[in-house]
């Protein structure tokens, strides 16, 4: 199924809308990220288990890491 939503970030205050898949277990979602007037491309890819989700984050092949999340 599909994915929408509203990504928000405290510091600095931003938001930007998400679109994203659930297939099985895998979880993909994207939005753009304004960086200074430059547009860059975010990408979360990862697995949901249970209760929690993780994965592998990219911001425009700049700068990418690792999320976690529990639901609540």
């Amino acid at each position: 199924f599909h994915v929408t939503g509203v990504q928000t970030c405290a510091l600095p205050i931003w938001s930007a809308d998400l679109t994203g898949t659930v297939k099985g277990n895998a979880i993909h979602f994207t939005f753009t990220l304004d960086v200074q007037g430059q547009q860059a491309p975010v990408t979360y890819d990862g697995t949901i288990d249970k209760n929690t989700m993780k994965g592998k984050m990219d911001i425009g092949g700049m700068v990418n890491g690792t999320f976690t999340g529990t639901k609540k």
